[in-house]
């Protein structure tokens, strides 16, 4: 599996734990360290993993790799979030 990932600190913490779990031949992280979030404003969501996101997805445009999306802040909010008490 590849991974594509915005920023320094996500890729480098991924490749951290794919090192730790043995798996760094069968998963490969690809990062982008570019800041997208210039340009337009974004009302939800990360600007720069929105547009990083768009760009990935442009230039896979002619490519058969099946792409899965995940939305980390919805998956984290559904996980974690608690009831206001």
């Amino acid at each position: 599996m590849i991974h594509i990932l915005f920023g320094q600190s996500a890729s480098g913490t991924l490749k951290y734990v794919l090192k730790n779990l043995g798996q760094t031949k069968k998963e490969h992280v690809i990062s982008f360290w570019e800041m997208f979030s210039v340009g337009p404003i974004w009302t939800s969501e990360n600007s720069n993993e929105q547009t990083g996101l768009r760009h990935v997805l442009y230039l896979l445009k002619d490519k058969t790799n099946k792409v899965k999306i995940i939305n980390t802040t919805k998956v984290f909010m559904e996980l974690f979030s608690q009831p206001n008490i």
